[in-house]
């Protein structure tokens, strides 16, 4: 008994004098990383960038919500035509902000019932719509201890 008695002892003391294990301690400080990839064709990719850089880019600059942004197309590696938008984010919640901000700003671009409003629904829907049958979406954390 007198053993028992002495390892629980120890055993407290132990636990009340070290330190917290990682798990216990504060979150790390983290951004959210949206990546979204489609598949465009070769054939197809000029278009889709002149609709990117005339629709989604300026707003996306603007954004206070989207902290970097990086637009990529694919050069070498695998036969997929993927394309990548990677988006980062102060929190989840900044993800949400940056959609609403987005869609005020494109209203606001482009009025509803205006001609410009119809030339950017013509330009979606020809040049960037018809791949988001093959679209993926990925929301990343990232440990900012662990970025550059």
């Amino acid at each position: 008994m007198r053993r028992f008695a002495l390892v629980v002892a120890v055993g407290s003391a132990l636990i009340c004098f070290t330190r917290p294990s990682e798990a216990q301690q504060a979150t790390p400080p983290s951004h959210v990383i949206t990546v979204t990839t489609f598949q465009v064709p070769y054939t197809d990719v000029g278009k889709f960038w002149e609709m990117v850089d005339k629709y989604v880019v300026p707003s996306d600059k603007e954004n206070p919500y989207i902290l970097s942004e990086r637009l990529a197309s694919h050069n070498w590696g695998d036969s997929k035509k993927t394309v990548w938008f990677i988006s980062e984010y102060e929190n989840l919640g900044a993800v949400a902000q940056a959609g609403d901000w987005t869609n005020a700003d494109f209203d606001k671009r482009y009025p509803e019932g205006s001609a410009a409003r119809d030339s950017a629904n013509t330009a979606f829907e020809e040049h960037f719509l018809k791949y988001f049958t093959e679209h993926e979406d990925n929301i990343l954390s990232v440990n900012l201890k662990r970025a550059k």
